[in-house]
C-alpha cells in the first residue's frame, strides 16, 4: 500500500484519533525493523525489536469490517513472527474497542496490563489502553 492510502484508511478507521500522516508512514516504511502486512482495506504493522514484536496498529477501513479483513492480516503479522522464531507480541488496544479486543482475544492475546487515559481523542475524550501479549 502506499503512504497516501495506508493513512486514508488508518484516519477513516480512527475518527476520533488523531490521523496519522503520509510521512509519518513514508518513514516507518523505510525502517528496516518495520513490517507491513495488507491491502486496499486492511493493514497491520508491526515493529520488531531483538525476539519481540509489536503491533503498532492493525485498521480496517469501515466499509470492510466485518469481512474478515482485519483478521487476514493480523493473521499475516503473526505468521511473519512466528517464521522469524519471535518469541511474543505486544499490542494495546483501547478499552472500549470491543471488536478488536475480541479480534486479538480470538487469536490467543492476553490482557496483561491497562494504561489510565492513554488514548486522547480530538473530542477531548480520553480511554484507557489494554495491554495484550500473544506467546509464541
Amino acid at each position: 500500500m502506499t503512504p497516501e492510502k495506508l493513512a486514508q484508511v488508518y484516519e477513516a478507521a480512527f475518527p476520533n484519533s488523531r490521523p496519522w500522516t503520509v510521512a509519518e508512514f513514508q518513514d516507518m516504511q523505510r525502517r528496516e525493523n518495520i513490517r507491513f502486512f495488507g491491502s486496499e482495506q486492511a493493514f497491520a504493522i508491526l515493529q520488531i525489536a531483538l525476539d519481540e514484536a509489536e503491533i503498532l496498529t492493525c485498521a480496517t477501513h469501515p466499509s470492510q469490517q466485518r469481512n474478515g479483513f482485519g483478521r487476514h492480516v493480523l493473521g499475516q503479522a503473526i505468521t511473519f513472527a512466528r517464521d522469524s522464531r519471535l518469541n511474543r507480541i505486544f499490542l494495546e488496544v483501547a478499552a472500549d474497542n470491543k471488536p478488536a479486543f475480541a479480534l486479538y482475544s480470538g487469536f490467543g492475546f492476553q490482557k496483561i496490563g491497562r494504561r489510565r487515559g492513554y488514548y486522547a481523542g480530538l473530542d477531548g475524550t480520553r480511554s484507557d489502553a489494554l495491554i495484550m501479549e500473544l506467546h509464541l
